[in-house]
């Protein structure tokens, strides 16, 4: 009896051992994914930068256009700018879907500079799409916005 006893005391112990190996390795691998994208992110600052003037100069005119209209207005080497940006912040939001990212380290590293772009340009470039032949994104700003700016 004793030894079926120490042998489901092994069992158990070897499962709770493995069972939180593998739950800290999920999370260190959250955290570097979100490392790793943050390090890309900062990568890309002078086109961010660079993006930034663009849009703010468009949104300034009387007449914005949108991001189709952009892509066609713009040169390519301006327009990766914009592209570059709005694409990284779409993988972002595909990080987030998949459970890639680990969102308190996500939010410190990257909700200030999101929170300034979604108020300043991807909210209203997003409400400025009129025609059906857009630019297409496959994480919405909004959505976004829900998991990075909440509290």
């Amino acid at each position: 009896m004793e030894f079926v006893t120490g042998l489901v005391g092994v069992l158990i112990g070897a499962f709770l051992s493995a069972f939180f190996t593998r739950q800290e390795s999920k999370r260190q691998t959250r955290i570097n994914t979100t490392l790793k994208m943050y390090e890309r992110f900062q990568s890309i600052l002078s086109s961010r930068l660079i993006a930034d003037q663009l849009l703010e100069k468009n949104l300034a005119s009387p007449h914005p256009l949108t991001y189709t209209e952009l892509k066609r207005a713009l040169s390519p080497e301006n327009w990766q700018h914009i592209s570059r940006t709005r694409s990284l912040y779409n993988e972002l939001g595909l990080l987030y879907r998949a459970g890639y990212l680990d969102v308190k380290l996500a939010k410190l590293l990257f909700a200030p500079i999101f929170k300034y772009w979604y108020d300043s340009h991807l909210l209203k470039m997003e409400a400025n799409q009129k025609d059906p032949e857009t630019v297409q994104w496959i994480v919405a700003p909004d959505e976004i916005a829900t998991w990075l700016l909440k509290d």
